[in-house]
């Protein structure tokens, strides 16, 4: 057994030399629910942090610096953090973050419809990166073109598009 004694008080700045720290990406905000959600990298842990929590508002694609520790909840022998800090940063992790380039597919799950596209496809060398229907609307997009976008991993190995920078080329058939 454990037994803690002694328990002195510290500046917030000494304490947080105790915790784990790392650039995470903002893949997600909800501002209904007044949270936003990050990722810290492939394979790693990711979590909320409520408005209630910091100052920041950040949007999809901004780099934010957490201050943390990892815990396992028994009952689902599941791991979750629990961020002590949170602070805005102008360092980057270009693991999280990728701009790309190649040929957008618009795809149609109603075959008869072809007004609204439902979702899209960025075609490249090595991966294709789904597209949601939220940014072909956001940027007007209803046919195929080659585009340059901005894409965020998205946990579980997936990348999702939330931004495109330039729309090239219009494809004809």
């Amino acid at each position: 057994k454990i037994f803690i004694n002694n328990i002195e008080k510290c500046e917030e700045s000494e304490g947080l030399q105790h915790f784990k720290c790392g650039i995470a990406a903002v893949d997600d905000v909800n501002k209904e629910r007044k949270l936003f959600h990050f990722v810290l990298g492939a394979g790693m842990l990711s979590g909320l942090v409520k408005f209630d929590q910091t100052e920041l508002r950040p949007t999809i694609g901004d780099f934010i610096k957490i201050f943390y520790f990892q815990r396992t909840i028994p009952d689902k022998c599941k791991k979750v953090i629990e961020v002590i800090k949170v602070e805005s940063t102008d360092e980057v992790n270009n693991n999280l973050v990728r701009e790309i380039q190649g040929l957008l597919e618009i795809k149609f799950h109603n075959q008869s419809d072809y007004s609204k596209p439902d979702f899209a496809f960025i075609k490249t060398d090595s991966i294709d990166y789904y597209v949601h229907k939220s940014i072909l609307e956001k940027y007007q997009i209803h046919y195929d073109c080659y585009v340059k976008a901005k894409v965020i991993y998205a946990d579980k190995g997936e990348w999702k598009v939330f931004k495109i920078s330039s729309i090239k080329v219009k494809i004809t058939s």
